[in-house]
């Protein structure tokens, strides 16, 4: 027995998940206090399964969108799916893991289906400054990723919903620390 979509229903699906991955760019653009968030839009939003296949992406900034299912993949070699819990939120901005450059920081919060890890949900926001050594994190004569400014690898922000302390945990260099941060 063969199941057969029917076209309509398949349009009204894939049209609600972009809807969803639109609606995050708006929330985060709503709720942002930078202007570069709330005016400029440097940001951007996307949807992808549980192994980081991408789903669905809003009408963002075409460059950032080329790395978030890469970020997602990453970021699963980095982190058990075992450890994943519903409400948890990770932070990470390093190039190796999908990063554009430091300043633009991901929030990958993984989705359940009941107790099934589904989906994941990311959100990719440009930071004014993230704390390196010239101010707005342009940093063209660094020689090392810290001199650039703070790396999150994979910080847990929310776990199941609550906030997590990560200062102490964030990589970054003694020299950025006691100069800049």
């Amino acid at each position: 027995m063969s199941a057969t979509l029917n076209p309509i229903t398949v349009e009204i699906v894939r049209h609600a998940i972009l809807a969803i991955a639109e609606e995050m760019s708006v929330i985060v653009m709503r709720s942002a206090r930078s202007p570069l968030l709330k005016e400029a839009g440097d940001l951007s939003s996307a949807l992808t399964d549980a192994r980081g296949r991408l789903i669905a992406q809003g009408k963002d900034i075409p460059i950032h969108l080329g790395v978030m299912a890469f970020t997602v993949k990453e970021f699963l070699k980095r982190v058990p799916r075992r450890e994943l819990r519903d409400g948890d939120v990770y932070y990470l901005n390093l190039p190796e893991v999908g990063g554009n450059h430091l300043p633009d920081v991901k929030a990958i919060r993984p989705v359940f289906a009941g107790s099934r890890l589904a989906a994941f949900a990311i959100s990719l926001a440009h930071w004014a400054d993230i704390g390196g050594k010239s101010p707005g994190g342009w940093c063209p004569d660094s020689t090392d990723v810290y001199q650039e400014g703070i790396c999150f690898s994979h910080q847990r922000l929310l776990m199941m919903k609550m906030l997590v302390t990560v200062i102490g945990r964030i990589g970054f260099g003694a020299a950025v620390v006691n100069s800049t941060v």
